[in-house]
């Protein structure tokens, strides 16, 4: 047990020697107490470099308002073709994306409201042919009333002055109504398939004229008092490779407020033509206001304080 002991103490001896030796070499050493400082440091050198001192100069400044937006649909531009009268669609001509023009075929109706209808056309025009016969003029002018108002129900009902002339010239009632387009433009939305059957007032599909649509941007309440009604506007669309930005005029400023992002709606009529530009694109509008004299500083000296 002595032994153990004596081994421990000569040990506890040499650790102590070796760390008072280090200690003395290391804070007692001319090469090793002071290092030279590391090159390109701190220091009154490094302070002449980093630091550049101008005078502040003032400049006149483009003074614009940007408006973050996105392109919709002219609300102008937009026709709904619905069915006149009750009936089953037999045929249709369209599906999203087709292109249509203004009076063009695009369903036909089976309706027996509409076959009656052109039957009592028939029957009256028939009438006021007899009757000019010889008749006495109180019964022609009542006959041929008559068939002024069948003339007048096949129009109300779709029909159009060169289907009545054609009912007219042949005699022959036409199985189908003929639905056409009201507008030229493209198909957006197609509400029924072939077979299906439709009331008054059903909706077949939408059409919409894609050369004209609209960037509907959002102004800060701090710039509203900029805006007004025909200031011209410069935007640029996210995906769409453009020589120069298009041009439009503020045509509509919203009465109201959105209280969740503060901000008022404004509405620009754009030209797309070629069609390039598609509704919900994002956009973006600048709107100049002139120059205003400031006091300006080099770009490098901002300096960014965390996410301002």
């Amino acid at each position: 047990m002595k032994k153990i002991n004596t081994i421990l103490w000569g040990l506890g001896f040499v650790v102590i020697a070796v760390a008072m030796g280090y200690y003395g070499f290391f804070y007692h050493n001319p090469q090793t107490s002071s290092p030279a400082p590391a090159s390109g440091s701190g220091g009154p050198e490094m302070g002449k470099v980093l630091v550049k001192f101008e005078t502040v100069q003032e400049a006149d400044i483009r003074h614009s308002v940007l408006i973050n937006g996105k392109l919709a649909l002219n609300g102008t531009r937009i026709h709904q073709m619905s069915a006149r009268v009750a009936g089953r669609v037999d045929r249709l001509n369209m599906v999203e994306g087709t292109k249509v023009q203004a009076g063009q075929p695009v369903a036909w109706l089976y309706s027996p409201e509409f076959i009656a209808a052109q039957n009592e056309f028939l029957l009256a025009m028939n009438t006021v042919r007899t009757l000019r016969q010889g008749s006495a003029g109180e019964l022609q002018a009542d006959a041929q009333a008559t068939w002024d108002g069948a003339r007048q129900r096949l129009m109300v009902l779709g029909a159009t002055e060169a289907d009545v002339a054609e009912l007219e010239r042949s005699g022959r009632v036409q199985p189908h109504l003929i639905v056409r387009s009201g507008i030229s433009g493209s198909v957006i939305k197609r509400n029924v398939d072939p077979g299906g059957y439709l009331e008054v007032g059903g909706s077949l599909g939408t059409v919409a004229d894609m050369s004209s649509l609209w960037f509907m941007g959002h102004v800060f309440d701090a710039d509203l008092p900029l805006i007004r009604p025909g200031l011209e506007v410069a935007i640029t669309v996210n995906g769409v490779d453009m020589a120069a930005p298009l041009l439009g005029k503020v045509s509509f400023i919203s009465p109201t407020l959105d209280t969740d992002t503060r901000s008022v709606a404004i509405r620009v009529e754009l030209n797309n033509v070629g069609e390039k530009l598609k509704p919900e694109m994002f956009a973006r509008g600048e709107i100049h206001l002139g120059t205003r004299r400031l006091p300006v500083i080099p770009r490098a000296a901002l300096v960014q304080d965390g996410a301002e």
